[in-house]
C-alpha cells in the first residue's frame, strides 16, 4: 500500500518511508478438508500458516510478518441457465 505512513519505535516516534521493505516474499502452507452437500454446494475448512521471508524493517533482522489461522470457504452451486 503506497499511501500508508508507518511509525517505527527507535527511542522516539518518527516517520521514515524508507525504513520498511515494500516488497515481500511469503511462504504459505495449509490443509483443507472439503465437504459437499446434497444441493451441490460445498465448503472447505482447515488450518493455514504464512511466514514472510523478507524482513519487515530494513535495519532489523528479527522482525518478520507471520500469520496462523483457520481458512474457511463456502461454494454455492452453479446457476442453471433458463
Amino acid at each position: 500500500m503506497p499511501w500508508y505512513t508507518a511509525q517505527h519505535w527507535g527511542g522516539v516516534y518518527y516517520k521514515d518511508k524508507n525504513a520498511y521493505n515494500k516488497v515481500h516474499l511469503n511462504l504459505t502452507a495449509g490443509v483443507s478438508f472439503c465437504f459437499h452437500t446434497k444441493n451441490n454446494s460445498g465448503w472447505t475448512i482447515g488450518p493455514d500458516f504464512s511466514f514472510d521471508m523478507s524482513r519487515l524493517v530494513k535495519n532489523d533482522n528479527k522482525q518478520y510478518l507471520m500469520f496462523g489461522g483457520i481458512n474457511a470457504k463456502l461454494f454455492f452451486p452453479k446457476r442453471k441457465n433458463k
